[in-house]
């Protein structure tokens, strides 16, 4: 949440943010809804209405291992990592040392403009500064036999094999019409070369969720975890 009754809560801590949510709108939103299926004639009916919004669910740390081992593979959707939240921090956009995130590995993916050259070469571009920028030197891989010239001008989303040194084809990015900021390219490699598997980073989370310091701060905010991490 970035504003309520226009006024903003950015500079707000996340937790209180993250409280605003259930008490001003998912509360108000589900006694309403309790409210309007005992009317003969309800003036709303959230049923009709065109999207839904939910809020993200938000753990402990020491949940970690529950989350990966039976909370994600459960999901509806696909889910590539964890997003590491602190707990006082205030909104920031864009990317943020103070938020972390770990993905699987062969998760890291980048959307590229791919272009067959005069050639007859694979080109991949990014985007630096608004304008694209030719990536020298980038390999991407196709199922044999694609006819390359129907990806031409597309977006085109990859990720990386580390075993062919290569980009491997994933998916035509049909909504976006520019390709990631080489940002997001460097970020992905640094990642990539980096990779912290599931057992290390799970046997590092145990190492912080053991101190005394982790366990006192835990056991004071029992309380606000139990109200605001549940389930909507």
């Amino acid at each position: 949440m970035m504003a309520f009754n226009e006024s903003s809560v950015t500079e707000l801590p996340f937790h209180h943010r993250l409280r605003l949510i259930e008490e001003e709108v998912i509360r108000p939103r589900n006694f309403e809804r309790d409210f309007l299926s005992t009317c003969v004639n309800p003036y709303h009916h959230y049923g009709l209405e065109p999207f839904e919004v939910r809020r993200k669910d938000f753990y402990l740390l020491s949940a970690a291992s529950m989350l990966i081992k039976d909370t994600m593979p459960s999901l509806p959707h696909s889910s590539d990592g964890l997003i590491f939240q602190a707990w006082n921090a205030t909104y920031a956009p864009r990317d943020h040392d103070g938020r972390l995130k770990w993905k699987y590995p062969g998760t890291n993916t980048v959307d590229f403009l791919f272009e067959v050259g005069v050639d007859g070469s694979s080109l991949l571009y990014l985007q630096e500064h608004g304008n694209k920028k030719l990536i020298e030197g980038c390999r991407v891989m196709f199922k044999d036999g694609t006819d390359l010239s129907l990806y031409s001008g597309r977006i085109i989303e990859c990720s990386w094999n580390s075993h062919e040194d290569a980009w491997i084809f994933v998916q035509i990015q049909t909504d976006k019409s520019n390709p990631d900021y080489i940002s997001v390219y460097e970020e992905a490699k640094h990642n990539i070369e980096g990779t912290l598997t599931e057992d290390t980073l799970l046997d590092e989370i145990d190492l912080v969720a053991g101190l005394p310091v982790y366990s006192d701060w835990a056991n004071r905010h029992s309380g606000t975890f139990r109200n605001v991490w549940r389930r909507q």
